[in-house]
């Protein structure tokens, strides 16, 4: 068996004994749980109909398997990117070195030994068309450069929009100008009818982000997260306990991915929500 490297795309990634993300139409970079024992890729396909989408939201996950034969004595390092039609960067590369010992005729097979999210926004998918994942090996083990095309279909406009940091009522959704200037809108979850005037917006003793949409129905948003540590890069470093004094507080979050709308629950910690997919 010569050393080769493999690719797909997947909506999630998951470990063999705990942790789970999912990529597919969620907030960019919402935090990634420690994603523990032999990692998988979830609906893996080379082809992705965006329809419905919005910019702001994560599309997959693109990831690189490893095969290789020993012997192998030393540091091995692979990198993995993805290009867009042009031929340009847009995500990575990232670079992983792990030391691998392998005896003679022996063989080493990772189902998933790295993975690179990208998501709908001018600066990665910005428009339809046939993205490249692509990796390289190097060091003790080599195999020839890999490259494999993902297409990306009925990708939406990626203009922004209005001003950063609306949160309003539209109908039955909780519109916001997210702090990359993307519109986002979420359906609420029908909870009750208080009979109060549509417009208002508070955090509940439940620690939800709640409003009363225009038919006077008490609605919350469909998830919330207590903010944790994120097992990859550009993600939250852990929970943020603000106190229970700073309870109510809204603010539309430039951290992360820009796209989510942070508050203080009643219990004084921070939490996220947003108009993608409950991404766990």
């Amino acid at each position: 068996m010569a050393n080769s490297m493999t690719h797909n795309a997947g909506r999630s990634i998951s470990g063999s004994t705990s942790g789970l993300m999912i990529f597919y139409r969620t907030n960019f970079n919402m935090p990634v749980p420690a994603l523990v024992g032999s990692w998988s890729l979830g609906s893996a396909s080379t082809s992705w109909d965006l329809t419905g989408f919005a910019p702001g939201l994560e599309i997959c996950a693109g990831a690189v398997y490893l095969n290789l034969e020993g012997p192998i004595e030393g540091n091995v390092t692979i990198t993995l990117g993805w290009y867009n039609p042009a031929g340009a960067a847009v995500v990575g590369p990232f670079t992983w070195t792990q030391y691998i010992s392998l005896a003679s005729g022996s063989s080493y097979t990772n189902w998933l030994y790295g993975a690179a999210n990208i998501g709908c926004a001018a600066w990665e998918v910005g428009a339809s068309g046939t993205y490249t994942l692509r990796s390289t090996m190097s060091g003790a083990a080599t195999a020839p450069n890999k490259s494999t095309n993902i297409t990306f279909s009925n990708v939406p406009s990626v203009a922004t929009t209005g001003t950063a940091g609306m949160v309003y009522v539209d109908g039955n959704y909780l519109a916001m100008i997210n702090a990359n200037n993307f519109l986002h809108k979420s359906l609420g979850t029908d909870i009750a009818n208080p009979s109060a005037a549509p417009g208002y917006v508070w955090v509940d003793t439940f620690n939800n982000l709640s409003f009363i949409s225009a038919d006077g129905h008490k609605r919350t948003m469909p998830w919330k997260i207590k903010q944790f540590a994120s097992s990859f890069s550009n993600g939250a470093t852990g929970e943020v306990y603000a106190g229970t004094n700073k309870a109510g507080m809204i603010w539309m979050d430039n951290e992360f991915g820009w796209t989510h709308i942070s508050y203080i629950g009643y219990d004084g910690y921070k939490y996220l929500c947003g108009a993608g997919d409950y991404p766990y």
